[in-house]
């Protein structure tokens, strides 16, 4: 019998381990023709399987794992509040590093490329396959483990290094929590500062706009005159983009040729002047005090024909650019 704290060997009859303190409990192994379940059919005890996930949860980890063990079984699913609520900081806890690892740069990657309105969706469910599978997934995971230290001869005292690699990690799983914690932190601070800064100055704000710095009280036309000039309305000539991909740039502007003279019948060469430009201020988001987006509509009216236009401007190394989000492509330019 072998102490499931530390794998140290205790001789029969003994209820404390000489070298860790710990109080040993046994785990019967019975035999094959009693009870075929109770051993692994590539070898593992059960006796190894409580080394390695530990001392107070074997129990609740047989029972969950019984299925698993039952020939002919296939099923991967299970259920494991611990995974749904905490997620990856379970898997962290149970040593799982790398699928922890993996799962969360791919989510923030995920989070990334999609929209805001989607983060939470992702989250829950991600949490609930992990409620779901993760039963099945630690199960394998201790499996190869204790496999694998098994078959390497240079371990000695096997049922130590079991003990060792298995279990738990609570400094792994405290310094997930904090780098948690602190990036929470990080956006509530950065929410908090953006808002007092918008509070500040209102409708008010103010932005440099042409080397002076102009009010914006209301959001008109005003608005992005103060960004685009006085000249803008009812010309395409500020749509003119400076941007390195000049290939882009062309198909971009051809294809809104095409559309506009399919339009009004016009010959490609004489639409630049041939329809107005109407533009709504949707809704302004403060970044920060020194850079700034403001996100708008844009509206085109050919004849009567409408083509809507979702517009970003930005602030970019001291020069404000129209950002054109159109054709699924997004092309940036000087204003």
């Amino acid at each position: 019998m072998y102490c499931n704290n530390c794998g140290n060997e205790i001789t029969e009859g003994n209820s404390i381990c000489y070298n860790c303190g710990e109080q040993v409990w046994d785990i019967p192994v019975i035999s094959s023709d009693s009870n075929r379940y109770d051993i692994f059919s590539d070898g593992i005890t059960s006796e190894e399987l409580g080394l390695f996930v530990g001392n107070k949860r074997y129990k609740y980890c047989n029972e969950k794992w019984s299925k698993f063990r039952k020939p002919g079984n296939s099923s991967s699913i299970g259920w494991n509040w611990s995974a749904l609520f905490c997620a990856t900081l379970w898997l962290m806890y149970r040593k799982m590093y790398l699928y922890g690892i993996g799962i969360w740069i791919l989510l923030g990657v995920i989070i990334q490329l999609l929209p805001d309105q989607y983060t939470l969706p992702l989250n829950i469910a991600v949490s609930l396959l992990l409620a779901l599978f993760s039963d099945k997934l630690y199960y394998e995971h201790s499996k190869r483990k204790i496999i694998a230290i098994k078959n390497n001869s240079k371990y000695s005292n096997k049922q130590q290094v079991i003990s060792k690699k298995g279990g738990t990690s609570l400094g792994v799983l405290i310094i997930c929590i904090i780098i948690y914690l602190g990036s929470i932190s990080a956006i509530v601070i950065a929410a908090f500062s953006n808002q007092a800064y918008l509070n500040k100055y209102g409708s008010n704000m103010f932005f440099k706009a042409s080397s002076s710095e102009t009010d914006i009280k209301s959001t008109s036309d005003k608005f992005l005159t103060a960004f685009l000039g006085n000249d803008f309305k009812g010309t395409m000539e500020y749509s003119f983009l400076e941007n390195s991909d000049e290939q882009k740039n062309k198909e971009y502007f051809d294809s809104l040729s095409r559309t506009i003279a399919a339009a009004t019948n016009l010959d490609q060469q004489s639409n630049g002047q041939a329809y107005n430009l109407y533009y709504k201020v949707e809704n302004i988001q403060i970044i920060d005090k020194e850079k700034a987006m403001v996100k708008y509509s844009l509206r085109s009216d050919v004849q009567k024909e409408a083509r809507m236009y979702n517009m970003d401007l930005v602030k970019k190394d001291g020069v404000w650019k129209v950002n054109f989000l159109t054709f699924g492509t997004s092309f940036m330019g000087i204003s």
